[in-house]
């Protein structure tokens, strides 16, 4: 079963859903999507023990709206403060790809805390990939519905990319719909998200997480390789490879999927 509820800041209210009683695992999703995009594995994680938190960050999914851009610093300080609403003194981390750099922003910034780190697709984002995503700008949600369409089948086509066989893609409608629905409420300022990743030289901000981190990707997401190679970015990580998967693993091979970061948790404990 799914709990519900809403940590209060002094900047407002943050929502997380949790399953599960045990170590605490607070789950940080991707960009333009929420807490939702972990559904298929909460579950999963409680009954392996864990006490599974994902939060929606500031800006994304029923969270507080900033007035301004959070940065990395402020979407990080937003784990930090469910972890306190939450009475949380010890937790792991779990981030998808933007939520993988800001929960390894958290780790740096709180190493007493955090103690452990799994990211699903590390983007090493050199110089000229920073100042690309610093070009990104507001959305606009035109009456034709052209930027909703367009985003319906992105992504589709991001989940299925690499296949062999077409039929082979498990993004579905009830995961499309869901994926529309985060996307919507992370709305024009979605890109304050991207801006955050541009502020941010992931060589300098792997250096400082000092506890296990566990980097792991499947061959079909776009950041395969960059995850393999950053395994000697961090003072102390591992590359573990999910066979088939994509940028979707969680609802692709939700099983395989906990089981990779379980593995990682129960033998760094």
């Amino acid at each position: 079963m799914l709990r519900n509820g809403f940590v209060d800041t002094p900047n407002g209210q943050i929502r997380y859903v949790e399953s599960g009683q045990g170590h605490p695992l607070i789950l940080v999703h991707a960009t333009s999507d929420a807490s939702s995009m972990w559904e298929p594995v909460l579950p999963r994680f409680g009954a392996l023990g864990y006490r599974a938190v994902a939060i929606d960050l500031p800006g994304h999914g029923v969270s507080y709206r900033p007035a301004t851009a959070p940065g990395p610093q402020g979407y990080a300080s937003a784990i930090k403060a469910v972890a306190d609403g939450l009475g949380i003194r010890r937790a792991a981390l779990l981030g998808h790809h933007f939520g993988g750099l800001i929960a390894a922003q958290a780790a740096a910034e709180w190493p007493a805390v955090f103690d452990r780190l799994a990211i699903y697709g590390w983007g090493r984002n050199d110089a000229a990939a920073r100042k690309k995503r610093m070009e990104a700008g507001p959305r606009a949600f035109a009456r034709d519905g052209e930027d909703l369409h367009k985003h319906w089948l992105h992504r589709w086509n991001m989940s299925g990319m690499l296949l062999d066989d077409a039929s082979q893609n498990r993004f579905n409608e009830e995961i499309a719909v869901r994926a529309m629905i985060a996307y919507l409420q992370a709305g024009p300022n979605w890109y304050w998200a991207y801006h955050a990743m541009g502020e941010t030289d992931p060589l300098a901000l792997a250096a400082r997480v000092s506890c296990p981190v566990l980097l792991f990707a499947g061959p079909r997401d776009h950041y395969w390789r960059e995850s393999q190679a950053a395994v000697g970015d961090f003072p102390d990580a591992k590359f573990v490879a999910m066979p088939w998967v994509g940028p979707d693993a969680a609802d692709e091979e939700p099983g395989a999927f906990c089981a990779v970061v379980h593995d990682f948790l129960s033998a760094r404990r």
